[in-house]
């Protein structure tokens, strides 16, 4: 918040058992502030398709064009990599998850140009 040319912030459930000061007739009582950060949304530069989705045993990754150098990756809601595979070049590749948990995962796929597609795919056995 923007107070006469001063800017007021503070971090929720901050405690306020510290020396209150004045300033140009603002009180203001220090204590610790949170790192401010920001989300960037990164849209897909491949064109790829993920099926079947929802899948119980394999998905198959559909581009429209031949992907080179290829990074592909999936992970659980919680982080954990499942799967970190480089392929050379592909256009279609079939992935078996049929070992894999009942959750949510997420796709991304990188190629040596920096394209990048990402998605989620639905385990549900």
């Amino acid at each position: 918040m923007l107070v006469n040319g001063n800017m007021v912030q503070q971090t929720i459930g901050q405690p306020y058992g510290t020396t209150s000061y004045y300033n140009n007739k603002i009180r203001y009582n220090p204590g610790f502030q949170q790192p401010v950060f920001s989300l960037e949304t990164i849209k897909s530069s491949i064109n790829a398709t993920v099926f079947p989705n929802p899948t119980s045993n394999q998905i198959t990754i559909e581009t429209a064009l031949v992907l080179e150098n290829v990074i592909i990756q999936i992970m659980e809601l919680s982080g954990k990599l499942v799967l970190n595979e480089k392929i050379n070049q592909f256009k279609s590749y079939t992935i078996n998850c049929a070992a894999w948990s009942n959750g949510v995962y997420l796709i991304a796929l990188s190629d040596s140009k920096n394209n990048l597609y990402s998605s989620k795919l639905i385990i549900s056995k």
